[in-house]
């Protein structure tokens, strides 16, 4: 396991995969929308981390737990949802090295949730926005 993060390790996981790609294309950022991509109606993927919980094991290994959320948003309803359908087959029951060979070892990633949320100011814009949240495991 090399130094990459994991936030680094799923936002590369996310543009290789095809279907997320085929519907945001390269936008797809960690954390939020950059300035240069504010005026974009085109879909998009947010994904960032909202939570984070350790388990440890009677021999004192174990893993931690982290939430990760991703948003879907599109000026079309359909695009928000297939958005995050694409999100949610690239992430659920992922294990393994995330990120390419220097990524990170995911233990599993399992679907949390996965809702449409209504956002005033993202409504005011045309915007729709549906939700997906991950309950992602590392080694600690």
């Amino acid at each position: 396991q090399g130094s990459m993060t994991l936030g680094t390790a799923v936002n590369i996981h996310l543009k290789a995969n095809a279907g997320v790609a085929a519907i945001a294309g390269t936008r797809i950022y960690p954390v939020r929308q950059p300035a240069s991509a504010a005026d974009s109606k085109s879909p998009m993927l947010i994904h960032f981390f909202g939570g984070l919980a350790d388990e440890l094991d009677i021999e004192g290994g174990g893993f931690s737990r982290k939430t990760l959320i991703c948003l879907s948003l599109a000026e079309e309803y359909d695009d928000s949802q297939a958005l995050a359908e694409a999100t949610i087959t690239a992430l659920r029951n992922f294990r393994g090295v995330m990120g390419g060979v220097s990524g990170v070892n995911v233990l599993h990633c399992l679907v949390a949730d996965a809702r449409d949320e209504e956002v005033p100011e993202l409504a005011e814009a045309g915007v729709f926005l549906a939700v997906a949240e991950f309950e992602i495991a590392i080694s600690i």
